[in-house]
This record gives structure tokens, sequence and C-alpha cells, in this order.
């Protein structure tokens, strides 16, 4: 069902609905800003609300010569079809728009529209709703009431009585207001409902903080308790170490074989382990050990020495260019030479020995790029009576048998004395030609020195390995 109305208005106005020619109101209407334009006159007469904002205060001139007006939370269509209206009298209403039509026409105070509503709803099938329009439009209806009251009754099947519809208006009046105060009511047990709930929440907050700062006083309390006991290791560890290097450097017998053990390694447990399978041999004199680690000794400090037992571990030499060149001046010299150990050996790692000494000019066979560390032990011995081979019965490399994977020598004149079992080699010897038939000897042990006493993946210390560290010391030893 749909009703159209007209009012007679200067029909040569339409030409003036929604054009900016002339006018001095732009309204921007909806959330998406749509532009609509208007003339204050024209809508000062159809609407109270417009009225008051171009002639405030019952004034015959404009407040204003141009006005904007925002309106985001009406909607495009329905606010053209109310400026519309304002210049047409014509508007067409239907059940789908009447809510909407209705309530632009008591936002805006649009009486003659708000007729045009209560005519068509009273001819509807819900003409209660007349008493409720009444009742918002209250202040600007009042010449309504009469024919309003008629369309009801006729509707309902008799006349209602004037001063009957007045109570009953104060009765819906007095219920919306209880209605409006039990809403207040419960919003206020609702807050307060919310404020106790966040003094639980606060008071919960600061129980966990209580608990979170018990928590770091035991996290600071152990940290202090670990830091107390670190040190007491450290303490125990510098006295030991102490201990280690003081008997190590104190060594020495009535016999004459000097050695100095040049190692690359922090831990001072290790070194001490090697110098026990060197001190083997009675015929060790003396030996010093020299952290490389930390100072490159000179060729002269060297030469005072018959044999360089020479190894690095996980730590570079201090100078690898400088220290192998000072050891190929000390094999020049004639003095003799041990190098041991994966690192020292493998051309891949940068804790490798350098300088002249790393050539085929000292060395038997070249550093090979590859380490091996799969279980292994003593394969075949090709020099049996050679001296590194005396007393040797068997050897074993231990669970990881630490080798650099070298098979090849690299000149004619140097040989192989014994492989491991997957046939790489384990002792090798070069030896260096010097003046009046004397040879500098130089023995590469293709091993790492520490047994399983002190390192897992060390040889296993029930074998010849000692003996194999002790035998070539004194096979390289200074001629005198």
């Amino acid at each position: 069902m749909s009703v159209s109305s007209r009012i007679l208005i200067r029909p040569n106005l339409k030409q003036y609905f929604n054009n900016p020619k002339h006018s001095n109101i732009r309204f921007i209407v909806g959330s998406n800003g749509t532009v609509m334009y208007g003339h204050q006159t024209i809508l000062a007469i159809n609407s109270e609300f417009f009225r008051n904002i171009v002639f405030p205060s019952g004034s015959t001139d404009p407040c204003v010569s141009h006005v904007t007006i925002t309106l985001p939370d009406v909607s495009p269509s329905d606010f053209s079809m109310i400026l519309n209206f304002c210049y047409t009298g014509t508007i067409t209403i239907n059940e789908k728009n009447l809510q909407s039509i209705t309530n632009l026409s008591l936002q805006f105070r649009m009486k003659k529209l708000l007729e045009i509503c209560i005519d068509f709803l009273s001819s509807s099938s819900q003409p209660w709703k007349v008493t409720n329009l009444l009742i918002q439009g209250s202040e600007f209806t009042e010449p309504l009431e009469s024919r309003t009251k008629y369309s009801f009754s006729k509707f309902i099947g008799n006349k209602i009585n004037t001063e009957k519809t007045e109570e009953e208006n104060e009765k819906i009046v007095k219920e919306k207001e209880k209605e409006k105060g039990n809403e207040k009511e419960k919003e206020k047990e609702k807050e307060k409902e919310k404020e106790k709930e966040k003094e639980k929440e606060k008071e919960k907050k600061k129980e966990k903080e209580k608990k979170k700062e018990k928590e770091k006083e035991k996290e600071k309390k152990k940290e202090k308790k670990k830091e107390k006991e670190k040190k007491k290791e450290k303490e125990k560890k510098t006295n030991d170490d102490k201990s280690l290097k003081e008997t190590i450097r104190t060594f020495s017998f009535n016999c004459a074989i000097n050695v100095a053990v040049l190692s690359a390694e922090t831990d001072i447990r290790y070194v001490h382990n090697v110098c026990e399978s060197i001190l083997i041999n009675q015929k060790i004199g003396k030996m010093s050990v020299i952290s490389a680690d930390q100072v490159t000794p000179s060729f002269e400090e060297l030469k005072t020495f018959d044999v360089l037992f020479v190894y690095s571990a996980d730590d570079p030499f201090k100078n690898q260019e400088e220290l192998g060149t000072n050891i190929a001046k000390f094999v020049r010299d004639g003095g003799g030479l041990v190098l041991c150990g994966i690192n020292a050996l493998d051309s891949s790692d940068e804790k490798q020995i350098g300088g002249e000494i790393a050539t085929a000019e000292f060395l038997p066979f070249s550093k090979a790029p590859a380490i091996t560390t799969s279980a292994s032990s003593l394969g075949e011995v090709v020099c049996p009576n050679h001296p590194t081979m005396i007393n040797i019965h068997s050897f074993d490399g231990g669970v990881r048998s630490f080798r650099v994977n070298a098979t090849t020598l690299n000149e004619k004149t140097d040989r192989i004395i014994s492989k491991w079992k997957d046939g790489t080699i384990l002792i090798a010897e070069k030896r260096y030609p010097l003046q009046n038939c004397h040879y500098g000897r130089v023995i590469v042990l293709n091993l790492s020195p520490p047994s399983d006493r002190i390192d897992y993946g060390g040889w296993n210390s029930q074998t010849d390995g000692g003996i194999i560290i002790s035998n070539s010391v004194e096979y390289v030893a200074r001629e005198k």
C-alpha cells in the first residue's frame, strides 16, 4: 500500500530543486558525503528546524548568506525525498519508507509532512502508532489532535474521549519514564559490577606482581650462589693450572735431550696429558711449555732446544706465518721437529701452521682438506724396524680417531712408517739434508696427541700411543 500526497506550491519552484544555482544552503548528507543544495527561504517555510537555523530568534533577516549543514546519519535517498517535498509539495509514502520519513519529519519539525504520515498510518493496519507520533510531535502538532482522534476512532469503531486519550498518553509517558529510570538503575548496577571487577583485577595484578618480585628475589639469590660457585671453581682451576705449569716446567733429568712443547691449547690439562706421553722416555733431560697461542718465539729462542713438539687444538697460533718460518730455520739449524694435531695439518682450518714449514721442503706429505673422525686403529706398518715403532704392539685411535685424509708423499725421499687401517698415513718422515752428511729430522704424526684420559675422543690410553709420541721425540733429537 502506498499513498501520494501533493501540496500546491508554485510550480516553477521545481526547477530549483537540488540546483546549486542561486542556492545558499549546502548539505553534506550520509557517510559518503553526498552534496545537495537548497534555498534558505523555501526550507524555512516547510521546516521549523531550518527556520530556526536561518532566522534565529524570530528575526526576518537570515543570520548568514550561505550555510553548510552536515547530516552524516541521514540517508541521501530519504533526504532527497524530503528536499523534493519542500519544493514540489509531492512525496510518495509506503510501508517501506514510512518509518524513515516519519523520523525525518520529526527531526526537521515538518508539520505538513507529519500530517501526511499520520493520515497514512491511520488508514493502515497499525493505527495505534498514531498516538506515539502525537506524543513525539506534541510540541508542534497540537492542531492535528482532533483529526487524528477522529481517524483513530473511525478505525476502532467508536469515538475516543479526549480526556481519556490524554490520560492514556500521560500513562504512556509515565511508563516510558519508568522504563528509562529502570534502565538507568540497571546501568548503574552494571557500572558498580564493572568497578568491582576492576578492583578484583587490580588485586589479582598486585598478587601477581608480588609473586614476580618473590621469584625475582629467588632468582637473584640463585644467581649469587652460582657466581660464588663459579668464583670458587675459577680459583681452583687457576691454582691447579699454576701447579701443573710449575710441575711441567720443573721436570729435569740427568739426560741431555731438551724439549720445547709449542701448543695452541688454552686448557693446561690437555698440555699436561701430552707432556706425560713425552716423558715416558727417560732420556728427556728438560722440557719447557710455550703457549704459542699467546706468544711467538723467535729463532734465537728456539735454537736452544733439541726438539720442538708442535701441535694445535681448537685455538689458533698467535702468528702462524712467523711461527712456521722460525720453525723452518730451527730445522735448517739441525733441530728436530715432531708436528701433530689435525688442526695443524688440515688445509681448510684457519688454525693450521703456516710459513716455510708448511711447504713440501719440510713436510713429508701435503696438508689435506678433509678430516676423518670414525673409529680406527693401527694398520700396515711399512717400516717395522724404524725407531718410532720400537715396543709398539697396538694402537687404537679411540671412538673418533682424528686424522686428515693424507695418503701420498711429497717426495721420493720421504717415507711412510705406518698407516691407519683405512690406508691413510699415520706416521711419516722427512729427512732434511744438512752439512757434513747430517740431517734435520721431521716426524709428522697424523693424530690428535691427547689421550682418552682427558679427551673423550682421544686415543685409547690402554694402547701404545704414548710410546709412539715419546719414540718420535727421541728419534728427531738434534745430533750432538
